[in-house]
């Protein structure tokens, strides 16, 4: 065999070697890939397992079943001096609640966002999209809103109230408000945030939700209705004013949306 030869054959080998080197380490990363799903599909599944287990204990436990509960442990526990509210909260819910009353709303007090809002992942589907689940829900789990006005006949969420403080300035209630004020847009639910605030400002906020949630459209030309303040107070106007000038009263708006 002569020195061509040898060389042929050598890069043969090499290239052969390569090839080898190659297939192996596509079979390498495909191996991490399968334990990497099937890591996070046992992961979905203990979750949805836990999840499954902790709802049977609770319905056992609303139709007087057995329970984990030591009976006979020391009851650390008081009721609170201070109330559901801050003084600064009290202040503002007296003035919010006379106005919620005027036009049929329901004030509810310190609800959480899991309360009224929901994670849109199957809970149950195991796997990635369960754990996403489990992901999602505790962002919300935790948090509270000061304040939410609803419907009262459907208990529809209309308007979110937070009041704002100095503690609203610090890095990671920034965060969390940002977080918050997308997530309203996302849900399409109208919030309102007050520092220093009258009860004129106040009602303008219910109401301007209210139009805003009900989505009234000109029955003129087909733009969206919107809250003016006039002279005699506020009504709902065109948003194509002056071009069309149709207008409501506010009552007409509430027999006609909410009652």
């Amino acid at each position: 065999m002569n020195l061509e030869n040898v060389d042929r054959a050598l890069d043969v080998a090499f290239s052969l070697d390569t090839i080898a080197i190659l297939i192996i380490i596509a079979i390498a990363v495909f191996i991490v890939l399968i334990v990497v799903k099937f890591i996070k599909w046992l992961i979905g599944l203990f979750s949805y397992r836990n999840t499954s287990n902790e709802a049977y204990e609770l319905s056992e436990d609303l139709q007087g079943g057995s329970h984990k509960y030591d009976v006979e442990a020391n009851l650390d526990y008081a009721l609170t001096s201070e109330g559901l509210l801050t003084k600064r909260e009290q202040s503002f819910f007296h003035m919010l609640l006379p106005i919620a009353q005027k036009y049929n709303l329901y004030v509810a007090i310190k609800p959480r966002l899991a309360d009224f809002i929901e994670v849109t992942l199957n809970r149950y589907a195991g796997g990635i999209e369960s754990s996403g689940w489990h992901s999602s829900f505790n962002k919300i789990a935790q948090k509270h809103i000061d304040f939410l006005l609803c419907d009262l006949k459907t208990l529809k969420p209309l308007l979110a109230i937070e009041l704002d403080d100095k503690t609203h300035l610090q890095d990671k209630v920034v965060e969390r408000d940002e977080f918050v004020n997308n997530l309203y847009d996302k849900i399409r639910l109208s919030i309102a945030r007050f520092e220093g605030y009258t009860k004129d400002e106040i009602e303008h906020a219910v109401l301007d939700a209210m139009v805003e949630a009900a989505m009234v459209s000109c029955e003129n030309c087909d733009a969206q209705m919107k809250l003016r303040d006039g002279i005699h107070g506020y009504f709902v106007g065109c948003s194509s004013y002056p071009n069309c000038k149709r207008t409501l009263t506010i009552d007409s708006l509430l027999g006609e949306y909410y009652h």
